[in-house]
C-alpha cells in the first residue's frame, strides 16, 4: 500500500488539537455498507489517482512519441497517447465530467470488492455502467448530452497510463507503468462496461477507504475539487500513528489548497493573459466554492493566521491582493455528523 508522502501532512497545521478518535471493535457499521446513497461516497484512494483527481497539471509534449506527460505528483505522471491538443486535454481533464467519472467509477470498484481482498481471483475489475443511472447519481438531465460525455470521458481514461514509483526507504524502490482501464465497450441499450487493469485495481483495493459527502455530485466545478481535497486532507489527519489531531478542525495555506483546483488559472497564467486580475480570476471563485460547500452545511471556513486566530479587519480588506492571499491560511471546520464517518474510516483501515 502507497503510504501518503510527509509533504502532504506538512500541509496541515494543528489548531487547538484534541485526542485522536479511539477506534473500537463494537462500532456498528451498517451505516457506510451503501457508498452511493444520499449521504456519502465510500471509496478507496491511492496516491496516482487521488493525484488525478486534482492537482494542476504541467505538460510536457513528446512530438515523437505523440505522448502528452503530465506531472501529478513527485514520483507521479500521466501519460496520454495519440492526443496532440495539449491546451484540449487540460480542459478535458478537469472537475466537470472526467474526474467525476472516475469517482463513480472508484466508487463502485469499491462496492463490488472486499477491501484488502487478497486473492486475485475474487477481483471484480468490470464496472457495468447504467447512463440513467449515472444520471440520476449526479443530478443531470439530458440523456443525449449525457451519453455522449461518458463516451468521450471513457476514451479519454482508456488512453491514459499512469507512470509512478513507490519508495520504501532502506527496502526497495517499486515501478509501476499502466493503463487506468484495460478495456472499455460501447455504449448499447443504456450501458457500457469499463475495466480496470489489474494493477490499477490491486492498488486502489488495498489503498486507504476515505468517504467525502454525496453532495460532490451536485457541487460547482470550483466545488467538487475543493471537496474532494478537504475530505483528503481530513482523511490524512484520520492517521492512527498521529496524535492529536482532530480531522474536523484544522488549518491549510492557502496555496495549499488552490494549487488542486485545477479549474482556476494559475497565477502565472494570469499575469501573462489580458485579464491580469488575480481576485476576479482566482480569489473570488475560490471563496465562492467554499461559501457554496458552507451553504450545504458541510464546513466553515474562515481565513487566519498560521496559528489558526481570524484575522483583522484591517487584514481582512487586503485579501483581494494576492500578495497577502498567497501567504495566508485558512482555518477549516466540517460539521459534527462527519465524525462518525471519521471513526468508520479509522476502524476500516485497521
Amino acid at each position: 500500500m502507497i503510504q501518503e508522502k510527509e509533504e502532504d501532512n506538512k500541509e496541515l497545521l494543528d489548531v487547538n488539537p484534541i485526542e485522536t478518535i479511539s477506534p473500537t471493535k463494537h462500532v456498528n457499521l451498517d451505516f457506510y455498507n451503501t457508498e452511493l446513497n444520499n449521504e456519502n461516497i465510500r471509496l478507496c484512494n491511492a496516491i496516482p489517482i487521488n493525484a488525478l483527481m486534482g492537482q494542476k497539471l504541467l505538460i510536457d509534449k513528446n512530438e515523437k512519441e505523440q505522448t502528452i506527460r503530465m506531472q501529478l505528483h513527485d514520483n507521479c505522471r500521466l501519460l496520454v497517447e495519440n492526443f496532440k491538443d495539449a491546451k484540449n486535454l487540460e480542459k478535458q481533464l478537469d472537475s466537470a465530467t472526467t474526474n467525476p467519472l472516475l469517482v463513480y467509477l472508484v466508487a463502485r470498484l469499491t462496492e463490488q470488492n472486499h477491501h484488502k481482498e487478497k486473492n486475485k481471483e475474487n477481483l471484480n475489475r468490470k464496472i457495468e455502467l447504467s447512463v440513467k443511472e449515472y444520471m440520476e447519481c449526479r443530478g443531470l438531465k439530458s440523456y443525449s448530452k449525457v451519453k455522449e460525455q461518458i463516451k468521450k470521458d471513457s476514451h479519454l481514461l482508456f488512453s491514459c497510463w499512469l507512470d509512478w514509483h513507490e519508495e520504501k526507504p532502506h527496502y526497495y524502490c517499486l515501478k509501476h507503468k499502466t493503463r487506468i482501464l484495460a478495456d472499455i465497450t460501447e455504449i448499447k441499450y443504456g450501458k457500457l462496461t469499463l475495466t480496470f487493469t489489474q494493477e490499477i485495481a490491486e492498488l486502489l483495493v488495498n489503498s486507504y477507504l476515505m468517504t467525502i459527502p454525496a453532495y460532490y455530485w451536485k457541487a460547482s466545478k470550483v466545488g467538487k475539487p475543493l471537496l474532494y481535497r478537504i475530505w483528503t486532507l481530513r482523511r490524512i489527519k484520520l492517521n492512527p500513528k498521529k496524535k492529536k489531531q482532530n480531522p474536523d478542525d484544522f488549518i491549510v495555506k492557502t496555496p495549499n489548497l488552490l494549487k488542486y483546483i485545477n479549474v482556476l488559472p494559475t497565477h502565472d497564467k494570469v499575469k501573462k493573459s489580458k485579464n491580469r486580475y488575480p481576485y476576479e480570476r482566482i480569489i473570488e471563485p475560490f471563496e465562492k466554492g467554499l461559501d457554496e460547500l458552507e451553504n450545504e452545511k458541510l464546513l466553515k471556513w474562515e481565513y487566519c493566521n498560521k496559528n489558526g486566530k481570524p484575522l483583522t479587519e484591517k487584514e481582512l480588506e487586503s485579501m483581494n491582493k494576492w500578495k497577502t492571499f498567497s501567504t495566508k491560511f485558512i482555518r477549516i471546520t466540517t460539521h459534527a455528523f462527519q465524525s462518525k464517518v471519521a471513526l468508520a474510516n479509522n476502524i476500516s483501515c485497521l
